[in-house]
């Protein structure tokens, strides 16, 4: 059941506009932050940083490069072409 929520919860954040290219990686990323706490606005801080306690757990440079992994095709179209030419 808990897979089944996190599913919803992934979609709600607009994974299916990532997914048709009406979402960026980068504001994907956002909100995903907005769902869960341990995940960190470009800042480096969550976005609850602050309430109860609640704090990035991954920089954002770990968690850019995890997402780019799990989304290659989101993260190659957010890439400008002198960045997209020097990672081919």
């Amino acid at each position: 059941i808990q897979d089944a929520f996190a599913n919803v919860l992934v979609i709600d954040a607009g994974y299916l506009a990532l997914k048709d290219g009406s979402l960026s990686l980068d504001a994907f990323k956002v909100e995903l932050a907005k769902v869960w706490a341990g995940f960190p606005l470009p800042s480096g801080k969550s976005y609850y940083a602050g309430v109860a306690g609640n704090k990035a757990t991954i920089s954002y440079r770990n968690y850019s490069a995890y997402m780019a992994q799990i989304f290659p095709l989101a993260a190659r179209r957010g890439l400008t072409p002198a960045r997209l030419a020097a990672n081919p």
